[in-house]
């Protein structure tokens, strides 16, 4: 396990469960499943790295190799772990080398007991995280988790990414209840645990009932402009008498009765005056009632919905395979989150195209070197065969370009 990153300067309360980036050695910690064996379903996985990171000798992974198989390879961690009452953070990054349309490539997490040997698709697991394509109606990255015996799936819908680039994937749970989703350096998805997974789980804190708004606590973000003050002629009518109206000649207050000047709208009038607002130099901020212990939480309960796990593993069925899987990490400090992403899938995304375009043009000429060596010595054998008797000798029939070889013969 290539485990270089861990020459940075670490808590002492920080803890990495499990760091794996694929080095050679790889075989000593991951365990092939006997499962679809039989039948011929079983996927293989291959040791390779995506082909732009050709040249980065720490980014090779496990390939799925086959289509239409089932993968199943697990890890022991060697240690349970869980996010009872502290962080946990978990990510992997997935690599795509075509176009997927119908295949899995997610995690899962199993605790004890657990057969290596013989589980499958239908062993219960306490979490599946990641990617899932299969059309448009099923292509998410699923957060599920299971808790007595059912599995509790989020609501948030975040699209997998159906690229080939490398991305990364992560869950971070955080001990006060909180989460957050989140693919390559972009949060998703984020809130309290209890709103994403439903009514089954118990929040660790609350809102304290007792709690009351300061009376010193500023939470108008603007406030009126003390230097916007209101002209003294703003105040005029909206309607007053017309003054270039007169009296008809023919008007008679006697009959007509008295005459008034007819109602205009007054050109002087601007409606109410509304005074201007600036920033508040005194905002606090929108106040929330503190988070307290919830009472209501047993330790018991609490470490019932708690997530308990021993092994990783890949679980999968893939209609197309190519996908490497890569750059594996649990642990439960932020910070070692970030230093471990930052020396695998950054540094694998700062690779420039250019690069890997040139390595990939050298591949196919090489290739088409192969291909022009094989098909000569196709051609010769073929010719040598009628070479013995003369009159017998016919053009061999070849492919597109026999013509030009055979030319040379």
């Amino acid at each position: 396990m290539f485990l270089a990153f861990l020459g940075f300067l670490i808590s002492v309360e920080a803890k990495v469960y499990f760091a794996e980036q694929f080095d050679y050695t790889w075989p000593q910690r991951w365990k092939y499943s006997t499962a679809h064996q039989e039948e011929n379903k079983a996927g293989k996985f291959t040791w390779e790295r995506p082909p732009k990171y050709y040249h980065l000798e720490a980014s090779k992974g496990l390939k799925t190799s086959q289509d239409e198989r089932y993968y199943h390879i697990s890890a022991d961690i060697g240690e349970t772990v869980t996010n009872f009452r502290k962080n946990l953070f978990i990510g992997f990054t997935v690599t795509q080398t075509q176009d997927i349309k119908c295949s899995g490539s997610y995690l899962k997490f199993f605790n004890e007991p657990f057969d290596q040997e013989n589980f499958n698709g239908d062993t219960p697991f306490e979490l599946m995280f990641g990617p899932d394509t299969c059309g448009s109606i099923n292509d998410q990255v699923h957060a599920i988790f299971r808790h007595e015996g059912r599995e509790q799936k989020s609501r948030a819908r975040i699209r997998s990414k159906d690229d080939k680039e490398t991305h990364l994937y992560a869950i971070k749970l955080y001990a006060n209840g909180s989460y957050v989703l989140q693919t390559d350096i972009k949060k998703e998805n984020w809130g309290e645990f209890q709103d994403q997974w439903g009514n089954w789980y118990t929040p660790r804190f609350v809102e304290d009932p007792d709690a009351e708004k300061p009376e010193e606590w500023d939470d108008r973000e603007e406030i009126p402009d003390p230097k916007d003050i209101k002209p003294a002629d703003w105040d005029q009518p909206k309607y007053i008498p017309d003054p270039n109206a007169t009296k008809m000649k023919d008007w008679n207050d006697t009959v007509d009765g008295e005459w008034y000047r007819p109602i205009i709208r007054n050109p002087l009038y601007r409606g109410e005056w509304i005074q201007k607002t600036i920033a508040n130099p005194m905002w606090m901020g929108p106040w929330q009632k503190p988070r307290v212990p919830n009472m209501q939480l047993t330790e018991e309960k609490e470490r019932r919905q708690s997530i308990w796990f021993r092994y990783v593993a890949i679980d999968i069925w893939q209609v197309q395979s190519g996908t490497i899987f890569d750059n594996i990490f649990i642990g439960d400090d932020e910070a070692e989150f970030d230093a471990f992403f930052n020396a695998t899938f950054k540094k694998q995304r700062e690779v420039e195209e250019p690069g890997w375009e040139a390595e990939e043009l050298r591949r196919q000429a090489d290739r088409k070197v192969r291909d022009k060596k094989k098909r000569d010595e196709k051609l010769q054998k073929r010719f040598d065969l009628k070479h013995d008797d003369e009159e017998d000798v016919e053009v061999p029939q070849g492919d597109e370009d026999d013509e030009f070889y055979l030319n040379d013969l």
